[in-house]
């Protein structure tokens, strides 16, 4: 069996995400961002550990974080105007961070549900 290593890519990204803010909840910043950073570094120790649970816990991420960015920029958008920076060019950059995180997130879990189907059609 080949070593997967985009899943190991996905762990780290995980392991990143959870540590930023994680590390942000313990330097007095808002405890639910913090607590949501913990679903993450779980689910990267079972990716690491190959464990069939962890895509769970990516989904639950995925879940946890896509629909807050969305609703939430939908929501600051709707309240302040477009362009709610001084330029559009500006608006849509401070748009990138959150979409790369929401894509990385549907990737992740797109990528880890079918390594774990794989894996069980294997072993069938």
């Amino acid at each position: 069996m080949k070593k997967p290593k985009l899943i190991y890519l996905i762990a780290l990204g995980l392991v990143a995400y959870g540590v930023w803010t994680v590390r942000t909840w313990l330097y007095g910043g808002p405890a639910l961002p913090g607590i949501i950073g913990l679903i993450p570094l779980a689910g990267a120790v079972g990716l690491f550990l190959q464990k069939s649970w962890s895509r769970y816990l990516v989904d639950l991420f995925a879940i946890a974080v896509v629909p807050v960015w969305i609703f939430y920029t939908v929501w600051y958008v709707w309240k302040n105007g477009w362009p709610y920076y001084a330029t559009t060019t500006e608006s849509i950059l401070g748009l990138l961070p959150g979409g790369f995180i929401s894509l990385f997130c549907i990737g992740s879990s797109w990528i880890v549900h079918k390594h774990f189907r794989s894996r069980t059609a294997e072993r069938a």
